[in-house]
């Protein structure tokens, strides 16, 4: 979120979400307050069981977003072998 260690900080990532995967702005916004929030949340130990939560529901949606998206994407058009990506 805020760009340090070689990040892109939130108007990159914002314009990958909105841009690259078409992710609706404030979806895209709650993702990156979810990784962000979530991750302080337990690094301080705050409100631990909710972060990881907010934090699981958070890559889980990505995960199935991205990977099963291009996966249906690239089998529909023919592109890839049986099994692989």
């Amino acid at each position: 979120m805020l760009g340090w260690f070689g990040g892109f900080g939130l108007s990159g990532t914002m314009g990958y979400f909105t841009g690259a995967t078409h992710i609706p702005a404030p979806l895209g916004f709650l993702a990156i307050a979810a990784e962000f929030f979530g991750g302080l949340g337990l690094i301080l130990g705050f409100l631990t069981r909710i972060a990881a939560f907010g934090i699981a529901v958070n890559m889980g949606g990505r995960d199935s977003h991205g990977t099963w998206r291009l996966r249906l994407l690239h089998e529909l058009d023919g592109r890839t072998e049986r099994g692989r990506l």
